[in-house]
């Protein structure tokens, strides 16, 4: 009877582990306007699941672990976009955070490129299909970062367990 409850226990485990590998990766978009926030849902939803916050505090309190990238406006009222990657950036450091803004001439992108070390800076008038590329790229770099952390923990798991059987 054990064994058929461990079986059973199993076998849910296996369906949980299916079913977040077929989940679409979480994308935060953290823009005041709501009609950015609306286009780049709507662009996203085929791949991505898409989390609309209109404002920094918003974002802030949006982002967690299970978040694959931030779309982050610079100018916003209240916390701008700085404000908001020097919080997030600490507690999520591998976060990709693409700073997607209409304001920032290519100089000011690439001075701001250098001094916060987003993933990517795109100008909002720039073409979609490379907002889009950037996200992609973000979502695959960001799998592949949580993937070698997971290894790593299995590593220090199994070393502890030989340290402690010596």
């Amino acid at each position: 009877m054990a064994f058929g409850k461990f079986s059973q226990l199993s076998t849910e485990t296996d369906r949980a582990t299916e079913a977040s590998a077929t989940e679409k990766p979480l994308v935060v978009v953290v823009d005041d306007d709501i009609n950015i926030c609306q286009m780049l849902a709507l662009t996203l939803q085929r791949k991505y699941t898409v989390r609309a916050c209109h404002s920094g505090d918003e974002g802030i309190k949006a982002v967690n672990r299970d978040v694959h990238v931030v779309i982050l406006d610079i100018k916003m009222p209240g916390k701008d976009g700085f404000q908001v990657y020097q919080e997030i950036q600490p507690k999520f450091p591998d976060l990709p955070i693409i700073f997607f803004s209409a304001y920032q001439d290519v100089l000011e992108g690439a001075k701001l490129s250098l001094k916060y070390k987003p993933f990517n800076y795109i100008d909002k008038s720039s073409n979609i299909k490379e907002l889009l590329d950037s996200v992609d790229r973000a979502v695959e770099s960001y799998k592949r970062i949580r993937a070698m952390d997971r290894i790593v923990e299995k590593v220090k798991t199994k070393t502890s367990r030989i340290k402690e059987e010596a």
